[in-house]
């Protein structure tokens, strides 16, 4: 009787810790819905057109996810090209019963990837890097979210906002105008967002230019010319510098100027008249 008593108890351990494992080994589907289109959603060129389009072609993006678990590692990540920016993008994978942190960034690719993810293993160090200078659009959009997985299949939508402001700067050239090259020359650029202390860096330099850029244009000096170079930065009370200068054809300097910036919170159309040098700056909500 004692013997059989033991084996029974043995059987029933045997069974509890099996049962166990397998309860703990139950995955159950989540399905991540990422709206991207209000990160770019009304950005209006110099014209007052949308940039962004549902037509665009020309768009090189990935949406990144990343989802960590209650001690904040890394459990699962995924990158998913994006088409159309004004559809969401959306992922499915499988995770056990927990509470979890679910990350989705977008970015673009300008010949290198525009943003990078750093440290991505725990969320506490997580940055997401700037690869590129702040021009032609270079924008970067973050959303997150938690989730608890229980026992049922989840679905879970992440809106992402531009972690920045928007601007837009509007040379004029004026009829009758030599001007065939302009150079912009900043003095702030992107550097890092650390994701959970919310946080944007950025790189300063009081004087000196920390990126630049030639453009080349022809057009029809009888009338107007609007040249429009959109530049995104994420959001700092510090004041910053861009210079832009003008060249002919036979590249000599026909002007300069400076425009300047008390901080880059708000969302800017910046319009510069070649001819005369004088900057106009207005704020605008895009959204």
């Amino acid at each position: 009787m004692k013997i059989v008593k033991t084996t029974l108890t043995i059987l029933l351990a045997l069974c509890a810790v099996s049962c166990k494992k397998d309860e703990v080994d139950i995955k159950y589907q989540l399905t991540i819905n990422a709206d991207i289109s209000g990160v770019v959603k009304g950005y209006k060129d110099g014209n007052n057109n949308d940039i962004y389009t549902s037509t665009h072609d020309d768009l090189n993006l990935s949406a990144m996810y990343l989802i960590y678990d209650r001690n904040d590692s890394l459990v699962y990540k995924k990158t998913e090209p994006v088409n159309n920016i004004f559809i969401k993008s959306s992922i499915s994978t499988e995770l056990e019963k927990g509470t979890y942190t679910i990350v989705a960034w977008i970015s673009e690719f300008i010949n290198v990837r525009t943003w990078e993810a750093e440290n991505e293993n725990s969320l506490r160090t997580l940055k997401i890097v700037a690869k590129s200078r702040p021009f032609g659009g270079p924008f970067l959009g973050i959303g997150t979210t938690t989730v608890t997985i229980d026992n049922t299949r989840r679905e879970r939508d992440v809106v992402l906002k531009a972690i920045g402001a928007f601007h837009i700067l509007n040379f004029v050239f004026r009829p009758g105008a030599s001007e065939r090259n302009l150079i912009i020359a900043g003095t702030v650029m992107n550097k890092e967002y650390s994701v959970a202390d919310e946080k944007a860096t950025l790189l300063h330099s009081d004087n000196a230019s920390l990126w630049d850029y030639k453009y080349a244009f022809d057009y029809d000096n009888s009338q107007n010319f609007l040249f429009n170079i959109p530049l995104f930065l994420m959001q700092t009370t510090t004041k910053s510098f861009i210079d832009w200068q003008t060249f002919d054809a036979d590249n000599n300097r026909t002007n300069t100027g400076r425009i300047v910036l008390d901080n880059t919170l708000l969302d800017r159309l910046i319009t510069v008249d070649v001819k005369t040098r004088e900057s106009e700056i207005t704020d605008r909500t895009v959204y």
